[in-house]
């Protein structure tokens, strides 16, 4: 498996987990549901945006470097969302 098809994996897991706590919960996906999958929907420099989750503390010695240079590949949670499906 390449990476690109790995990235594919990651991004399809998650779109499952947010349909799930839909479908399990009867709500809808908040940003601190996703601890693990951040950076698909938080860009480096919007980190302020997501208090809710450690990213910092999740990143650790990365975390300035990932600050200046992440761009997430979704504009923003509800974009992920929508791509999800949910």
């Amino acid at each position: 498996m390449n990476i690109s098809q790995n990235v594919c994996v990651c991004v399809e897991e998650a779109f499952e987990y947010a349909r799930s706590i839909k479908e399990r919960y009867n709500r809808i996906p908040i940003p601190s549901d996703f601890w693990e999958e951040f950076p698909l929907f938080v860009s480096g420099n919007e980190v302020d945006k997501y208090p809710e989750i450690p990213i910092k503390r999740q990143l650790g010695k990365a975390y300035d470097e990932w600050v200046k240079n992440h761009k997430a590949q979704f504009k923003s949670f509800e974009e992920f969302l929508k791509a999800a499906g949910v």
